[in-house]
């Protein structure tokens, strides 16, 4: 199942609860940045969107945590740093490439939101 189809069976399980009308409005949202992409759209377009709203609504002074909690459900899990370097070691070779920083493009492409930018640039300065 698609995210896109989970986040719509979501709006509507939080329409007939009437009682999370902020998590339902924020996840409608979601739905019409999705939308405004194309009719379906991909897993790591939502997901982007998600991270994004989520960085968004933390930079607030008194951020919403109930709502960044239940958005976290939708992202994917995080890989620990062993897993990233792992990967990296897998399908990178940097004898290829300019520098180690090059290879940034490279692993956040192919890790899609599996970790954050921020973690991995300090990952790939540390090797």
């Amino acid at each position: 199942m698609l995210l896109q189809e989970k986040i719509e069976k979501e709006i509507k399980a939080l329409t007939r609860k009437k009682d999370k009308v902020s998590l339902r409005d924020n996840l409608k949202y979601i739905k019409s940045e999705a939308q405004k992409v194309g009719k379906v759209v991909e897993d790591d377009v939502i997901i982007s969107i998600i991270q994004k709203f989520i960085k968004n609504e933390s930079a607030l002074p008194t951020p919403d945590t109930e709502t960044i909690e239940f958005l976290k459900q939708y992202l994917p899990v995080e890989m620990t740093d062993e897993k990233v370097i792992a990967w990296i070691h897998q399908n990178i070779d940097f004898g290829l490439l300019p520098n180690k920083m090059a290879a940034m493009k490279i692993a956040m492409a192919g890790l899609k939101g599996a970790v954050a930018g921020a973690r991995l640039r300090s990952i790939l300065e540390a090797m």
